[in-house]
């Protein structure tokens, strides 16, 4: 029908969500910072194997990761439309 066909050159596209959160150091030590982590409803740090290692709701600027070993994690960033970014990083 007519009234199904969509105009896409006029269709608005939102901003990237990746963009509004920045994840840092990389490589980390004891701490992982998160710039506007008050706008994240979930924080997931998993390991290589994707055994999930830390799991935070509402999480606050910094995380501790002292009890976590050397190696690659996979840090998983939630808002509350879904997954905002994933961002692969190496502890010390």
């Amino acid at each position: 029908m007519e009234s199904d066909v969509v105009n896409v050159t006029t269709t608005k596209t939102k901003p990237e969500l990746a963009n509004a959160f920045k994840v840092y150091p990389n490589p980390f030590n004891d701490k992982i910072s998160i710039d506007n982590s008050e706008k994240l409803t979930r924080i997931v740090v998993s390991n290589i194997a994707g055994q999930r290692v830390i799991d935070i709701e509402n999480p606050t600027r910094e995380i501790r990761t002292a009890n976590l070993v050397s190696g690659i994690y996979v840090i998983s960033l939630y808002t509350e439309n879904g997954i905002a970014k994933t961002e692969r990083m190496i502890k010390r």
